[in-house]
């Protein structure tokens, strides 16, 4: 689907951009995602929202914002998965993005990422950085892996999935999320895709911000082992892939020790320097 937009590129046509957030009891943080949606400056946006039965005030919040919601269903779920797949069903961008509902898109971060698949036709889908955040200040970022093509087969690189804008062909063609997965979903999908000879492309730029404390950073152990798990389904062998979950948790383990002792400089000095090197 596309869109008219207005002033001097009037009759100019831009893709729908489909945002899809899901909910479940997420009053606490879902209005900072709604307004920063509303704040972008690209002109042809669709807000789909999934919610799977909330009870805290999350309806009573989307109410308030119903104006700028495009769609908005609201029943229960088969976990997050069936909740993402519901959201693409039912939309109807070109391009489509999952935008958590304790995620917030950055300024101008819709036109930024459109502009780059409207540039680069034989690109699937578009990736950023996104700052990881506490009590509202930026702890560190996450740099978003612009190699990641030569590790993905072993584990999930840094795509940040809040920071994704896929084509809808993509999902047409090869599928949606799996449900048997609750956390890596984003990792089966990518992969899958990524057999298939679908290339994604770097937008160096902050694109979202992502808050500390979330579903996959609580249950980052569990995340690991279903990355592993996939990676073993589809084609990676046993022992490097079990020795790289082994390093990859005590990875995480430091990572989560450094926080723990307010030394967050350590691990952003860290991930910028890994960023910088890969760039140049």
């Amino acid at each position: 689907m596309t869109a008219d937009i207005t002033g001097p590129d009037r009759m100019q046509k831009l893709p729908m951009v489909s945002i899809i957030t899901v909910t479940l009891n997420a009053a606490a943080t879902l209005e900072r995602t709604l307004r920063s949606v509303i704040a972008q400056d690209y002109p042809a946006i669709e807000h789909v929202i999934i919610d799977g039965g909330s009870t805290d005030g999350t309806l009573e919040l989307i109410e308030r914002y119903r104006e700028h919601v495009a769609i908005l269903v609201t029943e229960p779920d088969k976990g997050i998965s069936d909740a993402f797949n519901k959201g693409i069903s039912r939309s109807h961008g070109e391009y489509l993005g999952i935008l958590s509902a304790d995620d917030a898109l950055t300024p101008g971060a819709i036109t930024r990422s459109a502009t780059r698949l409207r540039e680069q036709p034989a690109v699937g889908f578009v990736f950023g950085h996104s700052a990881l955040m506490r009590d509202g200040h930026q702890v560190t970022v996450n740099y978003g892996d612009s190699t990641y093509a030569t590790r993905i087969g072993y584990r999930m690189p840094c795509l940040n999935h809040s920071t994704m804008l896929v084509r809808r062909g993509v999902h047409d063609r090869l599928g949606l999320y799996d449900l048997r997965y609750r956390l890596a979903m984003d990792y089966d999908f990518v992969l899958r895709i990524h057999r298939q000879d679908v290339r994604g492309l770097l937008v160096d730029a902050i694109q979202t911000q992502t808050n500390l404390g979330g579903l996959s950073d609580r249950h980052w152990r569990d995340a690991y082992r279903e990355v592993r798990d996939i990676s073993v389904a589809q084609g990676c062998p046993v022992i490097p892939a079990y020795t790289r979950f082994a390093v990859h948790l005590t990875r995480g383990l430091a990572t989560r020790a450094l926080r723990g002792l307010g030394l967050t400089i350590v691990i952003s000095l860290f991930r910028r320097l890994r960023h910088r090197l890969v760039r140049y």
